[in-house]
């Protein structure tokens, strides 16, 4: 049943990740001059589908809250760094600095191909108000 669904779904990957890349571009420009946050950084070699748009703050929670109260679905995929997930609890304890700070940072605005140009610029702006 899922092979049937993703076959059907197939024809649409290239329009939606297209759009995905537009939503970030544009995220990209209304977001460049923020000094509170670290956006996604390219490399000239490869290019990028947004499956998530990823940036960082030292305020990622508080970020999050914010963005929750107005109705912004964005994403926290990692709460902790690996080493520090529960099925590891009986292993040493090391330290991996920047896995932790990473995942204490880390933070997903909504990309997907579904979005309106608008809803980018409404999320956007509320990042930005939350800094100012």
């Amino acid at each position: 049943m899922q092979a049937a669904i993703l076959s059907a779904k197939f024809d649409f990957l290239d329009a939606w990740n297209q759009k995905r890349v537009k939503h970030a571009q544009r995220y990209m420009e209304l977001l460049k001059h923020c000094d509170k946050i670290q956006l996604p950084q390219l490399n000239q070699v490869s290019s990028h589908v947004y499956n998530q748009f990823v940036i960082q703050s030292n305020l990622r929670d508080d970020l999050y809250e914010s963005l929750y109260s107005q109705g912004i679905q964005a994403g926290i995929q990692f709460p902790l760094a690996m080493h520090q997930q529960p099925v590891y609890r009986n292993m040493p304890k090391v330290s991996l600095p920047n896995s932790e700070q990473l995942s204490a940072k880390c933070i997903s605005l909504p990309v997907h191909a579904q979005l309106d140009p608008g809803d980018v610029d409404t999320v956007a702006q509320a990042v930005l108000d939350f800094f100012n």
